[in-house]
């Protein structure tokens, strides 16, 4: 059985939310017997070693190199058009794919290139991952004062979007309820699925180092810089407390170190990392998809 991941986001290094989501998918069609065809199209560029590791995953790997015009600019006053980051080589491209490997199911992430959808044949199952809900992001952005990052479009736009497939896939239950108001197709919620990371060792518990992890994007680094500032507003003289944060949000907040934040980086183990802290936060300040 040959099936096709299309995603504007790789796969590898797994590093960040989406990109676990997609491995974790792919990695488990494999295990049942699916020839995964992977196709990547470069939103977020490519280097040697990413393409060394997601062919070395994938049965089939195949790059199609994002347009210098893309992303396109906002058709609909100050909001996106459902296509108006599609490029065209991509249906094409998808096309011939499933057409020379006869592949029967496609899993499409994201809305945004989902015109590609149209031009599959009837017999191909059109399976659409969405990852976050687009409907009025951008008011959430606008809400905190943060530049607007992003994907984002109207409810009627990302409905239209979302009716280009057979069956839609959801992160969380509430999204799940409102695509499929919007889309009237069958939704599913299927919620990441990692390895655990987390062992609980210790006998008594000291609260000495304050943990996030989180990848390079606004919402991440906006919200860790509230909550860091809220950190040395409440710090008691004397009191031996640390927050230490990793992963590629280090690289948007490395003026915060110092003065009890230790700004640590990628780290090679999560395993490790979570065994250096006493207790983890997520402090999103908003966001879609799952935080």
């Amino acid at each position: 059985m040959d099936a096709l991941i299309y995603s504007p986001c790789p796969s590898h290094p797994v590093n960040a939310g989406n990109r676990q989501m997609i491995y974790q998918i792919g990695k488990y069609m494999q295990s049942v017997g699916y020839i995964v065809h992977f196709v990547y199209c470069t939103f977020e560029g490519l280097s040697k070693e990413q393409y060394d590791q997601m062919r070395g995953q994938w049965d089939y790997f195949d790059v199609i190199v994002k347009s210098p015009s893309q992303p396109g600019h906002p058709t609909m006053g100050d909001v996106y058009a459902k296509d108006d980051w599609y490029q065209p080589d991509v249906g094409d491209f998808l096309l011939w794919k499933v057409s020379e490997f006869n592949i029967r199911l496609v899993l499409f992430n994201y809305i945004f290139q989902s015109k590609a959808l149209e031009l599959l044949p009837q017999h191909v199952r059109k399976l659409l991952l969405t990852h976050d809900r687009m409907s009025d992001r951008h008011k959430l952005f606008d809400l905190h004062g943060i530049q607007r990052e992003f994907f984002y479009t109207t409810t009627e736009e990302e409905g239209a979007a979302l009716r280009r497939a057979d069956e839609i896939i959801a992160v969380q239950a509430g999204e799940s309820e409102f695509f499929q108001s919007v889309c009237n197709r069958p939704v599913h919620v299927l919620r990441q699925f990692f390895p655990p990371r987390l062992d609980v060792a210790r006998q008594s518990f000291q609260l000495r180092r304050i943990g996030f992890l989180g990848s390079n994007n606004l919402i991440n680094s906006e919200s860790i810089r509230t909550f860091a500032t809220l950190f040395r507003q409440h710090q008691i003289i004397g009191l031996p407390l640390t927050l230490a944060i990793a992963g590629g949000v280090c690289d948007a907040i490395r003026d915060l170190a110092g003065n009890g934040i230790e700004i640590m980086g990628r780290v090679a183990r999560l395993e490790d990392f979570y065994r250096s802290v006493d207790l983890v936060i997520n402090p999103m300040m908003f966001g879609t998809g799952l935080k």
